[in-house]
């Protein structure tokens, strides 16, 4: 994945609305984009999902990375 065309701590941002559905490993895919960001690297992410889904999403994005906003468009 990213980690092999992009070098560690390299990035200022990331940004991924609505495709990470189709990545088969979404943990791996976030711990890619945690690797390669800067120290204040970015990443922006959108997604929809099932309801049940959302507690792990959170989970494995709080593992990652500082959530400094979070909002639930659902409603």
């Amino acid at each position: 994945m990213l980690s092999r065309v992009v070098a560690p701590n390299s990035m200022d941002y990331v940004v991924d609305i609505e495709s990470s559905f189709f990545y088969p490993d979404k943990r791996a895919f976030f711990r890619e984009v945690s690797q390669a960001l800067k120290k204040d690297g970015v990443f922006l992410y959108g997604s929809m999902m099932f309801s049940f889904q959302v507690p792990m999403i959170e989970r494995w994005l709080k593992e990652f990375f500082d959530i400094e906003k979070q909002e639930d468009i659902s409603e």
